[in-house]
């Protein structure tokens, strides 16, 4: 007899995920999307997709390079999402809390190197507005604050830094420099100087928002009680709580990143990425990679949704930018509204007061 094989993924998530990027590459003029669902709890892959994809009824098109898995075969530089990881390292550390202040007047020294935000302000922020905030110079001094040595014991422990292995096989390596001094911490802190595979990223993201518990992932269908057993806590619970009310205030704030990436009656986190690409030895001025990470519900996610989209143009739909606030963390937004109802979550109303009910 045959032994049975149940796959995680889900049909109905997948045609979601795959409906909503191919309407982000038509809306934002992109050369590529992807796309991954994950449950934060068992590891299972639920949805993943990369555009354009292989055609089985044109074999010929094999050859194209663009047509290829993004999310498990790819390496990419992802810019602020990976704010989260070192906000999570500097919490869990006790070298911050939320409210602790640091100056983010730029532009950041660095030896020869300097630093600077995208918009920036003068004087100080809270941790919790430097995430919000998406400062480059606020989440460099955080990893500064931590040394060379800790910031990589740390994405050590969130197997950042070796090669994952999935039931698809062996991923590459993270390719990184290999002696890392403070300008690389420094960078690596946002996003640039790492190249990593989204699914890898993905699967920390998971540990990060679930209580602590690092969960490798998996496309066979796995139980949560399976992952618990082989996971393996990496933060504590509070450092987890902290990283989840980050990713919400990213949406709900005025000065948040991510603030479109909120569909109503579910509650949304997230994070947004604006990474410029590496073109012959140099950082493109105008040619980026934009990702969004996003959990929901946000108080207590059951699920993390990846998309990215290379070289997204300004178009009337981004309303004439290219940043992943306007692309990215759209479209994720759309996919959530859409997975939410399929996976049977509840919608959030707020309550209402004694006296409303009583008229």
């Amino acid at each position: 007899s045959v032994d049975e094989v149940r796959l995680s993924l889900d049909v109905s998530a997948n045609y979601i995920l795959q409906q909503e990027l191919k309407k982000a590459l038509s809306l934002y003029k992109a050369k590529s999307a992807a796309g991954v669902v994950m449950n934060v709890h068992s590891g299972e892959v639920v949805a993943l997709s990369s555009l354009p994809d292989l055609d089985p009824q044109r074999p010929f098109l094999q050859k194209d390079k663009a047509r290829f898995d993004r999310i498990s075969a790819g390496l990419f530089e992802l810019g602020s999402v990976f704010k989260t990881v070192t906000m999570a390292m500097a919490l869990e550390a006790n070298k911050t809390t939320l409210d602790t202040k640091l100056d983010v007047t730029g532009p950041l020294k660095i030896g020869a190197h300097k630093i600077n935000d995208y918009h920036g302000v003068k004087g100080e922020l809270s941790v919790r507005d430097i995430f919000v905030r998406s400062s480059n110079i606020g989440t460099a001094k955080l990893a500064l604050q931590m040394g060379t040595k800790a910031h990589r014991d740390f994405l050590n422990k969130l197997h950042l830094l070796e090669p994952m292995k999935t039931e698809l096989g062996a991923m590459r390596s993270p390719q990184t420099v290999k002696r890392w001094g403070d300008v690389h911490s420094a960078t690596i802190s946002y996003g640039h100087g790492l190249s990593i595979a989204p699914l890898q990223f993905v699967s920390a993201i998971g540990a990060l928002v679930n209580g602590g518990i690092y969960v490798r992932p998996t496309f066979l269908k796995r139980s949560e009680r399976e992952a618990k057993l082989t996971g393996e806590r990496v933060i504590s619970v509070s450092t987890s709580e902290k990283i989840r009310k980050l990713l919400r205030a990213n949406v709900t704030d005025r000065h948040g990143t991510a603030r479109r990436a909120e569909v109503a009656p579910y509650r949304v986190g997230g994070k947004t990425g604006t990474a410029n690409k590496v073109v012959k030895g140099k950082y493109s001025k105008t040619k980026v990679l934009t990702s969004f990470v996003g959990v929901f519900p946000a108080e207590r996610p059951e699920y993390v949704v990846f998309v990215m989209l290379d070289e997204p143009q300004a178009t009337k739909a981004a309303q004439g930018l290219t940043v992943a606030g306007m692309n990215a963390a759209p479209t994720t937004g759309r996919i959530i509204s859409r997975l939410a109802p399929l996976f049977k979550m509840k919608p959030f109303y707020p309550v209402l007061n004694r006296v409303s009910l009583e008229k």
